[in-house]
């Protein structure tokens, strides 16, 4: 009799693990749900969203919602199953044995929960060092764009200006030669036009010089404006880049969608096994209560029994006592869970503010590169305008001075002195070049930097990828204790089996020897 109730209270123990144990498996999923997502808190978005983001949001949100229900569905589910598992204590308070082995489980149970908390700690501080690099490079990212664009303002200002000035310049220039024109029709005889010519031929050589400046500097606008076209290709190619990473994103999140849906159901499988392997032990636990019901009635007479129901009294009182003590913990871990669902719910809001900023920032970068290029097309249009200008002031100048030096054969002097200019003006033009070569030198500079900070974005994502494959291995580390678990509850499963058959051979053996007797 001793015997079989103290199996029988080995049964309830292990109906009650069995009923705590969906649970902890919960928590264990939810644990591994995080090892993939980013919890760095970002600013709120902007109002404008692009369509593409609205739907990101819109999904996201479904998502939650999803998981949400799911929650309720388990929670209702673990209700259910600790009101069964109460109403067994309360059916089982009258023959409860042997505590050892129930607290061998709880013992196996706190380690395993242990080594849970051990891996949270660890994998949360790996997801903080990893949140910590991507916000400095991300801070990066961005002063070098903020300093990208200062400079190009910069220069926007310091082209419009030179224009300007060369429009300025330029009007000038005109007005002096209608003064020219009208000296030229005014003037009477030959003695007065050649000392007027000289003075008008050195001030045609200034205006020569003037022209040439001009040009000079035009040619300057022009590779100016074609370093202009260049960055602009580069920020075309950064807004490529960023697409790309909101393409990985969205990858990201439909495989942790995936990846969600795969353990929902999983975890409704293990139910499901636990809920029929719960069943069958309430069936075998009737049954065997019916027996000592029987075997109590035939056997009241007997003193033997009086001193069993003491030792079973004193056992069943440490027993609930332990019971006790399981609920307690079995509240502290909903608690748990709980917290664990708001901090879920946090960085699935996060995500959608994050991603909506990446959209709202790529939005506003596309608007700033197609007013760039508005400014290119309209800088080119003036070039064109001014090139026209400049080719008929020269026709002009070109008419004006063959009309001179075919009446004024006697200024071989000053052509040679136009050469010397000339000549100047190539020294002049060679040291622009020089200048340029330096401008070409910058611009390799910024595409060493640009590939180079390509470079480093490509090696974080491999470091990323590496942490991702080593906490994929630790989840598969984890369901391979849970498998063993289940292995360990099926050899006890199995056990239970001898035991209960032992019972009924011991039960046939006592009913011989009563009838015997």
């Amino acid at each position: 009799m001793a015997a079989k109730n103290t199996f029988f209270e080995l049964e309830e123990v292990n109906v009650d693990g069995l009923v705590s144990t969906p649970a902890m498996f919960e928590e264990e999923e939810w644990d591994f749900s995080l090892l993939n997502e980013e919890t760095t808190p970002l600013p709120t978005p902007p109002k404008r969203v692009s369509k593409f983001a609205q739907m990101a949001k819109s999904k996201i949100h479904s998502t939650v919602q999803n998981i949400k229900q799911s929650k309720k569905v388990l929670a209702k589910e673990l209700m259910h199953l600790t009101v069964k598992n109460e109403e067994l204590v309360s059916q089982n308070q009258e023959t409860q044995g042997d505590n050892e082995d129930l607290n061998l489980l709880v013992d196996n149970h706190r380690k395993v929960i242990q080594v849970l908390g051990d891996d949270m700690d660890r994998y949360e501080t790996e997801i903080f060092t990893m949140e910590e690099v991507i916000k400095t490079q991300k801070e990066c990212f961005e002063a070098e764009i903020r300093s990208l664009e200062q400079d190009k303002k910069l220069q926007k200002d310091k082209y419009e200006m030179e224009i300007s000035w060369l429009k300025e310049d330029l009007d000038e220039c005109r007005k002096k030669n209608i003064q020219l024109r009208l000296k030229m029709h005014n003037r009477q005889d030959t003695e007065q036009s050649c000392a007027r010519n000289q003075s008008e031929m050195s001030e045609v050589e200034t205006y020569k010089k003037t022209i040439q400046d001009l040009e000079e500097q035009l040619r300057l606008k022009t590779a100016e404006s074609d370093l202009l076209r260049s960055t602009n290709q580069d920020l075309s190619a950064t807004n490529v880049l960023l697409k790309t990473e909101a393409e990985t994103c969205k990858k990201t999140l439909q495989d942790l969608e995936e990846k969600h849906r795969i353990e929902t159901e999983e975890r409704d499988a293990k139910i499901d096994l636990l809920k029929s392997t719960n069943q069958e032990l309430t069936e075998a636990k009737a049954h065997l209560q019916n027996e000592i019901d029987s075997l109590g009635k035939t056997l009241e007479t007997q003193k033997d029994i009086q001193d069993q129901n003491k030792t079973l009294k004193i056992q069943k009182e440490e027993a609930d006592s332990e019971i006790l003590r399981l609920k307690s913990e079995n509240e502290d871990l909903e608690k748990k869970k709980s917290v664990f669902e708001k901090e879920m719910l946090e960085m699935f809001e996060e995500m959608e503010d994050k991603l909506a900023a990446e959209f709202t920032t790529n939005l506003d970068k596309t608007e700033e590169i197609s007013k760039l290029k508005n400014k290119i097309s309209n800088l080119e249009k003036n070039k064109s305008v001014f090139e026209k200008e400049m080719l008929e002031m020269f026709k002009e100048m070109e008419d004006k001075l063959a009309a001179e030096f075919t009446t004024n054969l006697d200024k071989a002097e000053e052509i040679s002195k136009l050469k010397i200019k000339i000549s100047n003006l190539e020294n002049e033009l060679r040291i622009h070049n020089e200048k340029y070569k330096t401008y070409e030198e910058v611009e390799n500079k910024l595409a060493t930097q640009i590939q180079i900070n390509c470079d480093h974005v490509e090696q974080t994502q491999t470091s990323l990828e590496s942490e991702i494959r080593f906490l994929n291995k630790t989840v598969e580390r984890h369901q391979n204790t849970i498998e063993d678990l289940k292995d360990k509850m099926n050899t006890q499963k199995e056990q239970d089996t001898a035991k209960i058959l032992k019972l009924k051979r011991a039960h046939d053996e006592l009913q011989d020897n009563l009838l015997n007797f």
